[in-house]
Parts: structure tokens; sequence; C-alpha cells
């Protein structure tokens, strides 16, 4: 072997080494690049990071939660209360009704909540948030919803010994109608829009915004003639009707609709930025 030969032996070995080297480093760039696809696969994304779910917390765990409150048996007043001079014929006359326990969910159903539940938002005020209630929703719309969850919607007796949560006043929190700014979203503080349920103070049992913000379905149809042939034990409505009946008045409407008594009624199909509604279950 002639000192030429014997110098490209090693040469060939440099060559092969630094081949086998580069290999390898292009290698373990594809099989990084392969984790970091793996992490954002299809099958790894939540419900969250989804592109064709808004860019806010609408999904969050924390503003989807339903919480539920307990509403314990009892016997209640229902109807116009005596010294209320704003009595209307269709809540009279005051009757005594006993109800079994139940539960009640503790705000309206929200836009976060019912977007995380049917994949939809129908509320006219939007940027209001995900905490805000839903609106633009019909009595149908509300009774699947209760339905998808495992509720219903409540009676209109259920709804008014909720609301009164033991008081026997004209206004949840008392007679005079100056105590309505503490609790409810209404005509004479809302600014013309909705706001994040919670933010008024709850009832004695810790319900939100049962007066104002926006109307609450119930299941029962209306009967302006009801009340006088009502069953005392747990009255479920008339049994046919053209309109179902709301309570809880409405950031669109004045005092006098936030009392507790009254009964507003629409066609079912309605959807109104003033119509919402929250959930029942036994």
């Amino acid at each position: 072997m002639n000192r030429s030969t014997f110098w490209l032996i090693p040469m060939a070995l440099v060559l092969l080494t630094l081949s086998l080297a580069c290999s390898g480093s292009g290698n373990g760039g594809g099989n990084s690049r392969q984790v970091d696809d793996d992490t954002i696969s299809d099958d790894d994304v939540s419900p969250t990071d989804d592109d064709s779910a808004p860019d806010d917390d609408a999904n969050d765990d924390d503003t989807v939660e339903l919480t539920w409150v307990s509403i314990p048996a009892g016997t209640f007043w229902m109807g116009c209360v005596p010294q209320d001079p704003d009595c209307l014929g269709d809540d009279l006359p005051r009757h005594q009704v006993t109800l079994p326990a139940f539960e009640i969910t503790k705000s309206d159903i929200t836009q976060g909540q019912y977007q995380a539940v049917t994949g939809n938002n129908p509320s006219y005020f939007t940027s209001c948030g995900a905490d805000c209630p839903v609106e633009e929703v019909s009595w149908f719309d509300a009774d699947s919803f209760c339905q998808k969850i495992g509720g219903r919607l409540a009676t209109e007796a259920e709804w008014e010994y909720a609301a009164r949560a033991g008081t026997d006043t004209i206004y949840i929190c008392g007679d005079d109608r100056s105590c309505l700014d503490s609790i409810a979203w209404y005509w004479n503080n809302s600014g013309e829009t909705t706001h994040p349920v919670c933010q008024k103070t709850p009832n004695a049992w810790g319900l939100c915004d049962m007066t104002g913000n926006v109307w609450q379905w119930v299941n029962d149809w209306y009967n302006e003639s009801y009340y006088p042939i009502s069953p005392v034990n747990d009255p479920p409505g008339p049994a046919t009707g053209s309109e179902r009946v709301l309570r809880g008045g409405s950031w669109q409407y004045s005092p006098r609709f936030a009392r507790p008594s009254v009964r507003f009624k629409f066609n079912p199909d309605y959807r109104l930025n003033y119509l919402g509604f929250r959930c029942t279950r036994d």
C-alpha cells in the first residue's frame, strides 16, 4: 500500500462518521417534530380549543357549571299580598299552596351554559358575556334545554314559592320599592341591557335574579281565571292554553312588574331579548 492509499482510508472513515451523525440529527429533528404534531392532534384538542367555539369563556368549567339549590317542602300564600296597591285581576285571589321539595338552578341559565349544552347562543346581548342570561329563547327552547340536563321548567307555584323564600311582602326584598336596586336589574337601573347573573343580592334561599334581568319562562299555560280553581297541593297549572306564563320582570320593565306575584304571558314561540329561563328538577 502506497502513502496516498494509506491516507485515503481514515479520510473515508471520517466522512462516513460525519454522514451518519448528520443523518441521525435529521431523524432526531423529525421525531421531535412528530411529537409536537401529536400534542396538537384533533384527538387531544379540548372543546375550548375548537376553532368553532367563540373566543371567550363560554366553555370554561366555572362558567358552564350548573348550581342547583334545594328548596324545602312547604306551604305558602300565593298571589298578590293584601298591602299591594297594584294587584291585578289574574294574581287574585291569594290562596294557599303546598309543595313538595324540589331543586332549582341558582340563576337564570347563562349564555355560556346554553352554548355548552346546545352548541348555539341565540342571545341579542352577546357582548354582555358568557355569564349573562341567555335570551331570545322561546318556551320550546327553554323546555328542551331543561330536559337535556335532566330537569324541567318550574310550575308557576314552584317559581313563586322559590322567589318569595318565606317572605310575604310586595317585593322579594320588602314593601318599599327602593329596595329593588339591591336585588334586581330593571328599567330604572339596567342601562337597557342584561347583566351578568348573581351580581345582585340573592334571596333568603340563595337564588339570584329571581326578579329582573330577564323574564323567566315557566311550565304553565296561562289562564287568568286559574287561581280560583287551583288545587292546594302542587298545582300543575291549566291543562291547555295558547300562551305560556313568564315570571320575574326584566331589564326592560318597571318596578310594578318586579313583584313576585305578577303573572306575564306570551305565545310560546316568541323569542325576545328579555325572555330567559331557569330549570327545576325533582
